[in-house]
């Protein structure tokens, strides 16, 4: 039942991945161990070979180790059946059997992650880019693991690496996957996919890692020139004379920005997702929007409240059933009702316990509409809260501080641009404008193409959940906006809140590219962004410019 050991596997893998990697850039040995196609080649074997001899190592003495621990008063050859919570194990097999089986499926697990991690650590030159995208592919993991899933059926409820770590999770019960209509045992499919799919990924990175490297090393000036003379015009590389295009494949395509882009967009949404007010909705929030629906209609005419609404509200059946339920085992008790009618009310008014919190809440949201001065609506309101009451993006925020603090600093810390042109560029008054506003072109650019994703997904999601009805509503329908002293509907206010959110990403994106240009170190920038953002997501409300205390 331990299964943290996973994590100190893969620890020991990853830093033993990085070593054999990693190393030869550092060392500057690319130029020799990549010389011949035969020679990268069987280089690359080695090392992938190295990684999966050394994972079968540490899970073979990771196993070993807990078993020296804990195993010495257990038996081994005992049905599994007797070990806590295998009660129920379909399969005869003994406690031994299990046990190597338990360790193959962590090996698969440890195998599988760091291989997907390889395919960005064999072409990383530093090993901080490989840690970062090592610690995004885990927090993606995890992230899908908490997805909410409704069939007990679905592959979802085993494939991750977590469930698999643990192999209870497949072998305390009989497990099945619904797949074309069929009922297939789950055990075969998912240790099948990881092994297929560790194979596929072998032979990717084993591609991807024996890219072939020509060493030209002249023997003599005379060949240089003569090679030189002999290279044709169409072989020369050109680029553009145009500052904005220049700065935008050297930011956006030569630094690889567009991956930090395609990490935190899933992130970001699958981080919104498992907000606990989003990712749930329970049986009372189904009363609730069948209550609210019976008072609301599709037009703002329709919505208004009246006080015949309110009568309605106050004089429901709902009042009579809570009272029949209250009384009812007194009533059975003194002898006033017999049993059939003890029965009846027991079943015909159960849903009045059921609906009583929902029912109060449609009581309560009424008391605020009829305390207001100005014409207001019943508007069905989840979804525009959650979508008002969102917190700060964090990684989005953090994307734009990775890619905001890189903007100048790949000129400072290379000490030359990409292709030679910083100092001619920047020798001029004009030169220096143009660059400098083709950055923030840039740093725009690249704003607005990770909030518009992020923000895209989750507003179709929650419409789609939840619904964002009567966006001519005036805002102070919804009881978030009581204090508010504006005069918009909530689709204007829905227009500002984007503007806002999207307007403090910018923001924070132009401070940043600023600070990392005057200190000339974006680590530093990084680090100082990371401490503001953690102290931002504390005490900013994107929602409190409309409140009335704040304007």
């Amino acid at each position: 039942s331990y299964t943290y050991d996973v994590i100190f596997c893969v620890a020991c893998i990853l830093i033993f991945s990085f070593t054999i990697y990693s190393e030869d850039y550092i060392l500057g040995l690319p130029p020799m161990t990549r010389s011949t196609k035969h020679g990268q080649k069987t280089l690359s074997q080695c090392k992938l070979s190295s990684v999966v001899l050394f994972s079968v190592f540490i899970v073979g003495v990771t196993t070993f180790t807990e078993l020296i621990l804990f195993g010495n008063d257990m038996d081994l050859f005992a049905p599994v059946q007797t070990l806590p919570n295998m009660a129920i194990c379909p399969y005869s097999i003994s406690v031994f059997e299990y046990l190597l089986i338990s360790s193959f499926s962590k090996l698969l697990v440890c195998l599988t992650y760091v291989l997907i991690c390889l395919l960005f650590i064999c072409r990383s030159k530093k090993i901080i880019w490989g840690g970062f995208f090592s610690v995004c592919i885990a927090a993606t993991f995890i992230a899908f693991s908490r997805l909410p899933i409704r069939s007990a059926f679905s592959i979802f409820n085993y494939i991750f690496p977590q469930n698999l770590s643990d192999a209870r999770s497949i072998f305390s019960q009989y497990s099945a996957i619904a797949c074309f209509n069929n009922i297939i045992p789950a055990i075969p499919i998912v240790f099948g996919f990881y092994i297929i799919l560790t194979a596929v990924l072998f032979v990717i990175i084993q591609k991807v890692a024996s890219s072939y490297i020509q060493c030209a090393c002249p023997t003599s000036v005379k060949i240089v020139k003569m090679h030189d003379c002999t290279i044709s015009p169409k072989k020369r590389n050109s680029y553009s004379l145009n500052i904005l295009n220049n700065e935008f494949y050297k930011c956006f395509i030569s630094q690889r920005l567009y991956i930090i882009i395609v990490v935190a967009v899933p992130i970001s949404i699958i981080c919104q997702l498992q907000t606990p007010s989003v990712s749930n909705e329970n049986v009372s929030e189904i009363y609730y929007r069948e209550f609210i629906s019976d008072y609301s209609g599709d037009s703002v005419d329709e919505s208004l409240w009246s006080t015949i609404k309110s009568e309605s509200i106050n004089a429901t059946a709902l009042e009579t059933k809570k009272m029949l339920w209250n009384n009812a085992s007194s009533d059975f008790i003194s002898g006033k009702i017999s049993i059939a009618e003890y029965e009846n009310i027991l079943t015909e008014c159960s849903d009045a316990v059921t609906k009583r919190e929902v029912f109060r809440n449609v009581e309560r949201y009424d008391d605020y509409l009829a305390s207001c001065s100005e014409p207001v609506c019943f508007v069905y309101d989840t979804g525009w809260k959650f979508l008002f009451e969102r917190s700060l993006d964090i990684p989005i925020y953090i994307s734009v501080l990775l890619i905001a603090s890189s903007l100048f600093t790949i000129e400072t810390e290379s000490q030359s641009s990409a292709y030679g042109m910083d100092v001619i560029i920047r020798t001029t008054t004009f030169g220096r404008r143009k660059t400098c506003c083709s950055k923030i072109a840039v740093s725009f650019f690249c704003c607005f193409l990770v909030y518009f994703c992020s923000e895209l997904y989750m507003i179709l999601y929650i419409a789609d959940r939840y619904s964002l009805p009567l966006f001519d509503a005036p805002m102070q329908s919804i009881t978030i906006f009581a204090d508010s002293i504006h005069g918009f509907t909530l689709g204007q206010t829905f227009l500002l809140y984007e503007l806002i959110r999207f307007v403090g990403i910018l923001f924070f994106s132009l401070l940043f590219s600023g600070f990392s240009h005057l200190i000339k170190n974006s680590f530093i920038s990084i680090i100082c962004g990371v401490i503001l953002i953690s102290v931002l997501s504390l005490i900013v409300s994107d929602i409190s410019v409309f409140l009335s205390y704040t304007y």
